[in-house]
């Protein structure tokens, strides 16, 4: 039985999501696909367009036909579009389902391109946490951000960066000794690891791992570090 999202012109961006959601819980391959589709905004996409991004790192060894995907996202819209919209998939040629997918999501655009510019730099100047207990709380925040401006079709922002990002969350006074172990640092994922790991589940324990691992400090910042951490 065909399943219908039919178009809400009242709730565009609400249609949007929810349609992609659904596309890409049938096909994980469609999440790359579709924002690929409206990266063309206003250029038509052809054949051999699809064909050459079956080819690209975008479906790089998953055997996914773009080809069969554009002709059922075609059929999949025409069951779903109305009023307008549904102009627009009669302008486009006939199987062609990711420019019936530009030709009707692009036009919602203006809100969407502002909002992403807006993310992007929501999200390379995080707000800081107020004290370090409050530290993983406000990463996961950041993290629905980041998640927020890939769906908007965001670039990846690389695991490197992710961890100068973090670092910046650090409360103020976050002791330097501290922040010197955390800058060693290039996997965004071990990093947040290391932290929920140590940092908050035992402080005492990361305290005494950075040490070993940081000789060269000083008893004095580990003084420092210790009075700042525990003085709470």
């Amino acid at each position: 039985m065909a399943i219908h999202f039919q178009l809400d012109h009242n709730n565009q961006e609400k249609w949007m999501a929810t349609v992609k959601n659904y596309l890409i819980g049938e096909r994980w391959e469609m999440v790359d696909l579709l924002n690929w589709a409206e990266r063309f905004e206003k250029m038509p996409i052809e054949e051999h367009h699809l064909r050459a991004v079956a080819n690209s790192h975008l479906m790089q060894d998953t055997g996914f036909d773009t080809i069969q995907a554009s002709q059922e996202l075609w059929a999949f819209l025409n069951l779903n579009l109305v009023g307008s919209a549904r102009a627009k998939f009669d302008k486009a040629p006939r199987l062609n389902g990711f420019d019936v997918w530009r030709r009707v999501v692009c036009p919602m655009a203006p809100k969407s391109v502002a909002r992403r510019v807006d993310l992007h730099t929501d999200l390379h100047n995080p707000a800081r946490a107020k004290r370090l207990a409050d530290l993983i709380e406000t990463v996961e925040a950041w993290e629905k951000l980041r998640d927020r401006y890939y769906e908007m079709g965001g670039q990846e922002v690389q695991s490197d960066e992710q961890c100068v990002i973090l670092l910046k969350m650090l409360p103020s006074d976050t002791p330097a000794s501290m922040i010197m172990v955390l800058e060693d640092f290039t996997n965004y994922d071990a990093l947040k690891a290391k932290l929920e790991k140590y940092f908050l589940h035992d402080p005492y324990l990361f305290v005494a791992q950075s040490l070993l691992s940081h000789r060269s400090y000083s008893l004095l910042k580990f003084l420092v570090f210790f009075e700042h951490l525990f003085a709470r």
